[in-house]
């Protein structure tokens, strides 16, 4: 099986890339293959899965209709199913003629902001940023106001 869209493999299994809470813009996509193949879905009952990973909560189990005839499989959320940041493991079940397949469980992050530095970078006053040994945080010279003339 193999991945398309939002999805990559990586070397500690699969993951979608991270979403913020409230992001129903990207659907979840999938695309199911045997022997380098697509499968075709046109025809497949298909259903997706997000639980939380900390709290095994089921937060989506939905039936998604069918797929494609290119094996593409996809979930579009809506703002409930990403309202709560967290770590998720998704999957797409798709049935057809007697068949069960499977994705494999793919990582979703749901951030509150993904902008933001995680929490461990950010410096407070009890707790400041600590370097490793022979890093240093480049030094930038004083912005000195240029002289007000005199009259």
């Amino acid at each position: 099986m193999s991945c398309i869209g939002t999805v990559s493999a990586l070397d500690l299994g699969r993951r979608f890339s991270d979403r913020q809470v409230g992001s129903t813009r990207e659907p979840f996509q999938y695309r199911m293959e045997w022997h380098m193949q697509p499968i075709d879905l046109s025809n497949a009952v298909v259903t997706f899965n997000m639980t939380n990973c900390v709290t095994d909560e089921i937060k989506i189990a939905a039936g998604v209709g069918a797929g494609t005839v290119d094996g593409v499989a996809s979930y579009q959320p809506v703002d409930v199913n990403v309202d709560t940041a967290g770590l998720y493991r998704c999957q797409f079940v798709c049935t057809y003629g007697g068949a069960v397949y499977r994705s494999p469980s793919i990582q979703q992050r749901i951030r509150a902001n993904p902008d933001a530095p995680p929490a461990h970078l950010v410096p407070t006053p009890t707790h400041p940023i600590v370097l490793p040994p022979g890093v240093s945080l480049p030094v930038h010279p004083p912005i000195i106001p240029p002289p007000t003339p005199t009259p």
